[in-house]
């Protein structure tokens, strides 16, 4: 097994601006049970065992190796639930379904999980689903590394996802990665569902707060408006 060593701390903020301010996975006792740690070695692992492997935090597979992700701190998770949230009031106007942090087989031997995604009209019925989502959306945190976002978001594409989201709440800014690449926007747009979330920037200057989303299309702002 190859488990990838903590990567140093990286403020992501190399990215396109076109605005001016540019589960533990659930235990069963029958499932052996990882925790990861900075050591590495070279013998790769057969996907079968990855699927019957729980790992804490969960892990990616990529071609024989294991892949840690970062857990995120407290704006990671808040964009996370608010991101949620707002999928949720959506699924009341549309056969949506959202799922967390759910593996999803992009390839035989190339497993992701996406912070959060979104499914249109099916509700996946796979375990490990291997028809690609319309929404996938990275949350950035701060050990994440910019060239493995790229990565990973060139992978969504390849498999089919039509909108691959970035929320850095870091440095208050939503992106989308597409033909151009990566390139900060002012909102995120699903236009056949009326969807647009925009982040409303704090004006405190402790970056940990992060941004808070909001959506601004009048289909459905209702309750979801940010406080």
């Amino acid at each position: 097994m190859a488990v990838i060593g903590f990567c140093p701390i990286f403020l992501f903020s190399s990215i396109k601006s076109e605005t001016p301010d540019g589960p533990f996975a659930k235990m069963r006792p029958t499932r052996p049970f990882v925790v990861l740690n900075p050591v590495a070695t070279q013998t790769l692992m057969p996907v079968e065992e990855y699927l019957r492997t729980v790992y804490k935090p969960d892990a990616e597979f990529v071609d024989g190796e294991i892949v840690e992700r970062n857990s995120g701190e407290n704006p990671h998770s808040e964009v996370r639930v608010r991101m949620v949230e707002i999928f949720y009031e959506l699924k009341k106007k549309h056969p949506v379904h959202c799922r967390t942090e759910l593996r999803m087989r992009l390839a035989p031997a190339r497993i992701r999980i996406p912070d959060v995604a979104l499914f249109h009209s099916e509700k996946p019925v796979e375990l490990v689903p291997s028809d690609a989502p319309l929404v996938v959306v990275e949350i950035v945190s701060r050990e994440d590394r910019h060239t493995e976002i790229i990565q990973k978001f060139e992978e969504y594409r390849a498999w089919g996802v039509t909108h691959i989201w970035l929320a850095d709440p870091w440095q208050q800014q939503l992106s989308v990665y597409g033909d151009n690449g990566l390139t900060a926007v002012g909102s995120l747009q699903i236009s056949d569902l009326g969807l647009e979330i925009t982040a409303r920037r704090t004006s405190s200057t402790d970056p940990a707060r992060g941004a808070r989303l909001q959506t601004c299309r009048v289909a459905i702002r209702g309750d979801m408006s940010c406080p």
